[in-house]
């Protein structure tokens, strides 16, 4: 070795040899397992979960079945972030001045942020164990099912259901609405405000 060059040539040499090694023996110990980590996964979770999904050699593992899993995937939703007024002054601003032609001031700005939310999230008891997905055929009596048991306090599982505001709400919900949809909007592209993407939704919804 003569130049800088040469050392660092040696040096990723001695990086990349061993590495490309491992991945060699851990695509191996994957492969014999049924998961392509190179094609399948490329991170160590997405790994982790394929082998899990696919049920593991010695069966000790708790694994959730795909059905479950896509289900709980599809509700992870993350918490809103909304830009309802980009200026507020107090005594300046006013207060849902798109629909009122005299509409009240605001009196006072506040501003609220809510931390270790999985810290208490985590300490409170969560559904564990072995999964069992039940599909009623009956969308009411499913609905008096799950009512009743919410109101005596038996409901301890995960429920997917269809839920809405009735319109005659909409207007009141409309800075903070009760319900997130998980759905990507093309009409959110385009500058059109809080009132125009109400309008929106609202063909979309009768559409």
């Amino acid at each position: 070795m003569t130049t800088f060059a040469d050392w660092l040539r040696y040096c990723n040499n001695l990086d990349v040899g061993p590495f490309i090694e491992a991945l060699e023996k851990m695509k191996a110990f994957y492969g014999e397992r049924g998961t392509d980590i190179c094609k399948d996964a490329v991170s160590l979770p997405g790994i982790a979960l394929q082998y899990l999904l696919r049920g593991t050699a010695e069966g000790k593992l708790y694994a959730p079945g795909k059905e479950a899993y896509t289900h709980l995937k599809a509700a992870v939703s993350g918490g809103p972030s909304i830009v309802f007024t980009r200026y507020h002054e107090a005594g300046v601003s006013r207060i849902r001045s798109h629909q009122y032609a005299v509409a009240k001031p605001c009196k006072q700005v506040l501003g609220y942020d809510a931390n270790a939310l999985y810290l208490s999230t985590m300490l409170k008891d969560m559904p564990c164990g072995k999964e069992k997905v039940i599909d009623y055929k009956d969308p009411e009596k499913a609905a008096l099912c799950v009512r009743k048991a919410v109101f005596e306090g038996k409901l301890f599982r995960f429920v997917k259901c269809k839920s809405a505001a009735p319109e005659h709400l909409w207007s009141k919900f409309e800075e903070m609405p009760p319900i997130f949809v998980k759905k990507s909007n093309a009409r959110r592209s385009r500058s059109t405000g809080d009132a125009g993407l109400l309008e929106a939704y609202r063909q979309e919804s009768h559409g």
